[in-house]
């Protein structure tokens, strides 16, 4: 294996590592946009006062949240 095989593997390799570090980039992005939408769901859901919206809200909050936590865990 020459030198220049060496580096060419090199470069493919670190190639590959700039790319998945963009992509974790991405992901941590995402998921801090959704812990925000996650703490605004939670205040509008502290400040509703009706029952009725209360326990609409209380089942969306539910459904948001799972969703959330599953995309997280990915």
């Amino acid at each position: 294996m020459s030198i220049d095989d060496i580096n060419d593997d090199l470069n493919s390799e670190k190639s590959k590592i700039e790319s998945i570090s963009r992509k974790l980039a991405d992901i941590q992005k995402e998921k801090k946009e959704m812990e925000q939408v996650l703490k605004d769901i939670e205040k509008e859901f502290a400040n509703n006062q009706s029952s009725s919206n209360i326990e609409k809200s209380h089942k969306q909050l539910k459904k948001t949240i799972k969703s959330i936590k599953n995309t997280i865990k990915r």
